[in-house]
């Protein structure tokens, strides 16, 4: 009767002729393989304009509304970057103002402003954005229609003083536009791969 180290040695003898018996072309190929996850990057971005197309500018956007003597200006605000943005902050400030007087930042959402009346007319409901009455106000915003969510998109807002113009003035507002990384923050995803 065979022990069991006679087992175990029969067993790797067994081994060791079978796949020495096995001739080269009938072998399995061993190779190694690697692969390759390609991470990307993109970048977000946002800036107020008064320009309809590109070069669109860079940082805070005056509203001149003494040296245009009106109350109302609409202006722009452009996603310039690569990605879908997911909200931003807005802030407005105003300079050369009279007493007890405000400059607000309005959005048509789901309509487009009438440049003439400078209503919203329907469907579009008038909303605020934020308001200053002086010192910088600051609005961080991620409801759908009041920012640009898709790269390359654009938003037109209605800044407005609240009080009549008197011509000339030197009477500005002044707008920024913001986008935190906070905000933007997303789980990677991996695509073609």
């Amino acid at each position: 009767m065979a022990t069991w180290n006679d087992r175990l040695l029969t067993a790797a003898v067994a081994a060791a002729l079978a796949t020495a018996a096995v001739p080269a072309a009938g072998a399995a190929t061993r190779g190694t393989g690697s692969a390759v996850q390609q991470v990307g990057s993109a970048s977000w971005a946002a800036v107020a304009t008064t320009a309809g197309s590109a070069p669109y500018g860079s940082g805070p956007l005056t509203l001149p509304f003494g040296a245009q003597a009106t109350q109302d200006i609409l202006f722009n605000v452009v996603n310039t970057g690569a990605v879908t943005l997911r909200g931003l902050t807005y802030s407005v400030s105003m300079a050369n103002v009279n007493g007890n007087s405000n400059v607000t930042l309005f959005a048509c959402v789901g309509g487009t402003f009438d440049a003439t009346a400078y209503t919203c007319p329907s469907p579009g409901v008038l909303t605020t954005i934020v308001q200053s009455t002086g010192p910088t106000a600051t609005a961080a915003v991620t409801q759908t229609g009041l920012y640009p969510a898709t790269a390359g998109s654009s938003i037109q807002l209605l800044g407005e003083y609240n009080k009549s113009v008197p011509p000339p003035s030197n009477l500005t507002g002044t707008v920024g536009v913001s986008v935190s990384s906070d905000t933007q923050v997303r789980v990677g995803q991996t695509t073609n791969g």
